[in-house]
């Protein structure tokens, strides 16, 4: 449920955002376009491509697309040219059913792990959806999908929390293969632009958020995405920066500040509040939205929101900070689920005038 309120305000919120990108050292910038090849998905018929509520994404080692549909509880699987070939699971608690999937993963052995946070454990199937161990959880609650696997088959989990000192903390858990936990890395501490609700803490329209990538060379990407500055971090903690953008922070137009406040005397009303701290509403536009890591060659993806009226652009990076190009597509792509980056193929997830789900594979073009 708050995944898809953190999608809709975000859908709102774009219509509002512009912002400027960033050049390599002579000004010159490579620009690809994503060409749509595939559209999976459809608006009526009932048919195992037509989507409720996609909530997770992947593709695997044997090529085939996964989608997790949140309304049905279910993953189906579909081959290269669209067509359905399985599906597994479904609602409830038993073996190999789905509450509430947060992400989907593929691990050692070519085994998909599910994080299903409603039955809070980690299920792991074989690439055809037999159900292999079921392992339960002890991370109660996350604010971020920032899971994965090191080179040593370590799976790294995020947990969120209340210290001692009433302090918001995340740290990433280190769980081996058989579900034991062998060691957490705290992350960055972040003051978010949020309205404290009891246990919730609800986002207003263009507060800055920091952003998490899980690279599986043993880094975390991340970024506050009110600059463009974005930090790699190893697994023992440190950091250092590594990608850099040239950007003006636009400040917040009458209109939408009328927007922001319109939303806070919303949400005032609905849980009677009495007043919201001044300190918390936003005052300028993020820069960006989502931090990706390309499964085949490792340049970072840096998602830009509404930059230069494209649906969507994106800022590529190799490893190192350079500037590699920029890619842009003329349809919205969802940055939760998160897009699968293959090189020069891209599979992602967008939605139609109505509200009708796909996924969509592309190809880059110059």
């Amino acid at each position: 449920m708050l995944r898809s309120f953190f999608n809709l305000l975000m859908i709102l919120m774009l219509g509002f955002f512009s912002t400027s990108g960033c050049s390599s050292d002579n000004g010159t910038v490579i620009i690809w376009d994503i060409s749509e090849q595939l559209r999976i998905g459809s608006q009526m018929g009932g048919g195992p491509d037509m989507f409720g509520e996609i909530g997770a994404l992947t593709v695997g080692p044997n090529d085939l697309v996964y989608v997790y549909d949140s309304s049905a509880h279910e993953i189906r699987v579909f081959n290269r040219s669209g067509y359905f070939v399985n599906k597994f699971g479904g609602p409830g608690a038993g073996p190999g059913e789905f509450a509430s999937v947060w992400s989907m993963i593929w691990g050692p052995e070519d085994n998909l792990w599910i994080v299903d946070i409603g039955n809070q454990r980690y299920s792991i199937f074989d690439s055809t959806g037999v159900l292999i161990d079921d392992m339960r959880s002890s991370i109660t609650s996350r604010d971020a999908s920032v899971a994965g696997f090191d080179r040593s088959g370590n799976f790294y989990d995020q947990s969120a929390y209340i210290d001692s000192d009433n302090i918001y903390r995340r740290e990433l858990i280190r769980i081996t293969r058989n579900g034991e936990q062998t060691g957490k890395v705290l992350l960055p501490d972040f003051t978010r632009q949020a309205l404290q609700l009891g246990s919730m803490r609800l986002p207003l329209p263009f507060s800055r958020e920091q952003v998490f990538c899980f690279d599986p060379e043993g880094y975390i990407w991340y970024g506050n995405n009110d600059r463009y500055e974005i930090f790699r971090m190893d697994l023992d903690g440190e950091r250092i920066p590594i990608i850099t953008g040239s950007t003006v922070n636009l400040p917040l137009s009458s209109t939408e500040r009328d927007s922001v406040n319109a939303y806070v005397d919303r949400l005032k009303s609905q849980f009677r509040m009495a007043s919201v701290p001044g300190d918390i509403v936003p005052k300028v536009k993020p820069v960006f939205d989502g931090i990706f890591l390309d499964q085949k060659n490792g340049d970072v993806w840096i998602k830009l929101i509404n930059y230069e009226g494209m649906a969507t652009v994106f800022d590529v990076f190799e490893r190192n900070g350079s500037i590699k190009g920029k890619v842009r597509c003329e349809t919205q792509i969802f940055t939760d689920p998160a897009p699968v980056i293959l090189g020069e193929e891209i599979w992602f997830i967008t939605e139609d005038e109505i509200g009708a789900q796909y996924v969509v594979r592309g190809v880059l073009v110059k």
